[in-house]
C-alpha cells in the first residue's frame, strides 16, 4: 500500500516560518546583539582604565598671550609679552621662546627629555646656536632680536622635558618661566610630565 503523499506547502507558509520560530530568532538576535554590547563597552572601560595611557597636560598646550597668533612663525611676530621664558605645545610641536628686556644678555640653556628628540631648531634662523645631542638641546641666545628662542619636537615616547635658562655668566634670566599661560616666579629648572590622558579632559 502505498503512503499518502503530503499537501504541498501554500505560499504563506514558504514566504516566513511559523510565529514561534519568528519570537525565537528574535529573542536569539536580542541576545547576540546585547553580548556583543557589552564586550565592547567592557573594552572601551578597560582602554579607558590602562594606566599607560598618558598625554601632555592641557596647560602646557597653547601659545601665550603677547606671541603672536597660531603658527605664526617667531620671526614675523611683534612680541608684547613681558621679559622671560616662554615654553608650549601645539599642532607646529614644542617651543622655547625667550623676550629679551632692553637691558637683556646673552642666554643659554637646556632642554633635557627622558627620551631622544626628534629634532630642535632656532626659532628664528641666524638668531643664536642650538644643538641636538640625543636627550639633550642645547641652546644659546642672543640678546637681539626682542624674541628669540628654540622650535622642536620631543620624541614619541618621552614623558618629561625640563628646561633651564641663565644669563651667560650664570646669572638668573630676567623675567619667570611661562608654561603656556601658567606663569611662573623663576627661571630655574622647571619641568613639565605627562600625565594619565583621563586627567588631560580637566581644566
Amino acid at each position: 500500500m502505498t503512503a499518502p503523499s503530503m499537501p504541498p506547502l501554500s505560499a504563506s507558509e514558504l514566504a516566513e516560518p511559523p510565529r514561534g520560530k519568528r519570537v525565537l530568532r528574535f529573542v536569539l538576535l536580542g541576545l547576540a546583539a546585547a553580548a556583543i554590547g557589552a564586550l565592547v563597552l567592557t573594552a572601551v572601560i578597560v582602554h579607558d582604565s590602562n594606566p599607560t595611557q598618558t598625554a601632555w597636560p592641557v596647560k602646557a598646550s597653547g601659545r601665550p598671550w603677547g606671541l603672536g597668533q597660531v603658527n605664526v612663525p617667531a620671526s614675523q611676530v611683534n612680541a608684547t609679552a613681558a621679559p622671560g621664558a616662554y615654553a608650549w605645545s601645539d599642532f607646529d610641536g614644542w617651543h622655547l621662546w625667550l623676550v629679551n628686556p632692553p637691558s637683556g644678555g646673552t642666554l643659554r640653556g637646556t632642554i633635557q627629555s627622558d627620551a631622544p628628540f626628534d629634532k630642535a631648531a632656532l626659532a628664528i634662523a641666524g638668531a643664536g646656536h642650538v644643538t641636538q645631542d640625543g636627550k639633550t638641546i642645547t641652546f644659546v641666545l642672543p640678546a637681539a632680536p626682542h624674541l628669540v628662542g628654540v622650535d622642536f619636537s620631543p620624541g614619541f615616547f618621552t614623558k618629561r622635558l625640563t628646561f633651564t635658562v641663565a644669563r651667560a655668566d650664570g646669572s638668573a634670566a630676567s623675567g619667570g618661566f611661562t608654561i603656556a599661560r601658567v606663569r611662573h616666579r623663576s627661571t630655574a629648572p622647571v619641568t613639565i610630565e605627562k600625565v594619565k590622558a583621563s586627567k588631560t579632559k580637566k581644566r
